[in-house]
């Protein structure tokens, strides 16, 4: 994470977790928002950035018609409601998972997340979770389907 990791935002100082979250909104506002779709962002805000949203499940794909084209499926809930998010044009995708977490839950939990603008127009989008899980996708477009 490159504003806020785990440990500090967990940490009793709210003071540096306040100024380190409205650093990554100002950075957020000025270098992501114009390359994410208005929909997906819209969309984004309304469910508060999936803060305490669970992911159900990702599904890692790659189409090799015509030319290959990598793409992840990302399944979240908040159990009132499921969305499916669309991460296209991937060209990097880690995911560490706490196993041990894993054998009792089968979901992990939104807690902290960061799409930072990388170079020849890729995003990342960084989330972690309480369990210990981490998740990172570099893509060109994200969307709701």
């Amino acid at each position: 994470m490159r504003f806020c990791d785990i440990d500090t935002y967990y940490s009793e100082n709210i003071q540096l977790i306040d100024s380190l979250l409205n650093e990554y909104d100002s950075y957020f506002k000025s270098n992501v928002v114009g390359k994410l779709s208005r929909t997906f962002y819209k969309r984004y805000l309304n469910y508060h950035g999936f803060h305490d949203w669970y992911i159900k499940d990702i599904d890692i794909k790659v189409n090799t018609q015509n030319r290959p084209h990598k793409y992840a499926i990302v399944t979240l809930t908040d159990n009132n409601k499921t969305v499916r998010l669309r991460y296209s044009n991937i060209r990097n995708i880690k995911i560490n998972l706490n196993t041990d977490f894993f054998t009792q839950w089968s979901y992990d939990q939104f807690v902290l997340d960061e799409f930072i603008a990388l170079d020849n127009g890729y995003i990342s989008h960084e989330i972690v979770c309480p369990s210990g899980s981490y998740y990172y996708f570099e893509f060109k477009t994200v969307r709701f389907i």
